[in-house]
């Protein structure tokens, strides 16, 4: 009575209930990230996977690293300040930016799921919530988002990408928004 069994990783189980063993790809990324492949000839090849002080880009944990990096690097004009810079002051409440030291040394003692939370609270900035709380994104012909009249033209074709899809849109008309006095 032999029963035979194999020790894998989440990967290859994701891999074998999402796929049914056939062609493609699977990739898991969360609290860490791997990806594993298989061609049509069954050869797989895998990437990822490696933990989070080797590798794992993509995780939730290497998105949060990789925020406090380009948050010191916007704190000390390495990068121009925008919406990362804001939004950790914001959510980590700091008046001082080298506060950030005492949080992840000392306040989370550096611990992963803390860093990770960071993460999450970045994903509010993505062009993909935005879709989903009911806004769209608009590409004018040359794929550059737009968000005035003055970067589209009488029959042009622009692209509105939804939460769900996409629209292919011809321009009829432009009308300002802009009242004129008298």
């Amino acid at each position: 009575n032999k029963i035979e069994f194999r020790i894998g990783n989440d990967v290859e189980a994701g891999f074998e209930g999402s796929l049914a063993g056939k062609p493609g790809i699977n990739i898991v990324s969360g609290t860490g990230s791997i990806a594993l492949g298989k061609d049509l000839y069954g050869n797989t090849i895998r990437c990822g996977g490696w933990g989070d002080y080797v590798g794992d880009e993509g995780s939730a944990h290497w998105i949060g690293k990789k925020t406090i990096e380009v948050f010191s690097k916007e704190s000390d004009k390495r990068l121009n300040r925008g919406l990362i810079y804001e939004k950790v002051r914001e959510y980590l409440d700091i008046d001082d930016d080298f506060e950030i030291i005492d949080y992840v040394l000392n306040k989370i003692n550096k611990d992963r799921t803390k860093v990770d939370q960071l993460a999450d609270r970045l994903n509010t900035l993505s062009p993909l919530s935005t879709l989903e709380r009911g806004f769209s994104i608009i590409t004018n012909s040359n794929g550059d988002i737009t968000n005035s009249i003055k970067d589209v033209k009488l029959d042009e074709n622009i692209n509105i990408i939804l939460k769900d899809g996409s629209l292919e849109v011809k321009i009829l008309e432009i009308e300002s928004k802009v009242k004129k006095n008298g």
